[in-house]
């Protein structure tokens, strides 16, 4: 939590060397951990289930593959806690966990979605069971809520799977993703900065 600090208040770890992008919910887990030192300081509110916890969680995975299946799904639950106390947040990155560690060690995808059946509670329990099967496109949401981002996740593995179609990623294309994403990012989260703080805040209100 203290790297978490670091990364908030001071950019570090950060490639511009100031935070960015920082969602409500983690801001909020941060402060509370700054006043008090517990570090189990996400909101178990499932309003705030977020998929912070979800975006940081495949390194878990990799070192639950050493470590063994018991410890990994703690570790998954416990790292989740810290920022994102939710019950749904908790139970997705178990899952998820579960699917990347089996993925990992080289099972079918069939056989790694299977590894998370039975995890935690709905949605998350019947997302991971396989509920998001037959569901028309307009049924499936893409939102920063982490049970539409498990649905998200699976599907696209499955389409991949039964449709043979094998992913290739290529060193060219990982940088050349990561150089647009930077720049859209950079323009459009230093443009509208430095024009707002060149503006007369009784301005920026009115206008807002």
């Amino acid at each position: 939590m203290e790297r978490f600090l670091n990364w908030w208040r001071r950019g570090a770890y950060s490639p511009t060397g100031e935070c960015f992008d920082i969602g409500v919910t983690t801001r909020t887990a941060l402060a509370q951990f700054e006043q008090d030192g517990n570090p189990i300081a996400g909101s178990v509110n499932p309003q705030s289930a977020g998929n912070g916890s979800l975006m940081r969680l495949a390194p878990v995975a990799i070192w639950g593959v050493k470590q063994g299946e018991k410890l990994m799904r703690e570790a998954a639950r416990v790292q989740s806690a810290t920022t994102h106390g939710a019950p749904q947040c908790l139970d997705a990155c178990e899952g998820y966990a579960l699917i990347l560690r089996a993925a990992i060690l080289g099972a079918p995808f069939a056989e790694a979605l299977r590894a998370a059946h039975g995890v935690g509670s709905d949605p998350i329990a019947s997302i991971l069971a396989g509920g998001w099967r037959g569901k028309d496109r307009d049924a499936i949401h893409s939102s920063g809520y982490v049970a539409h981002i498990i649905v998200g996740v699976v599907v696209s593995l499955a389409i991949s799977a039964v449709a043979s179609w094998p992913v290739h990623i290529s060193p060219a294309a990982i940088l050349g993703g990561f150089g647009f994403s930077a720049a859209v990012g950079i323009f459009f989260g230093y443009y509208p900065a430095r024009k707002a703080s060149n503006l007369n805040p009784i301005d920026a209100l009115y206008y807002e």
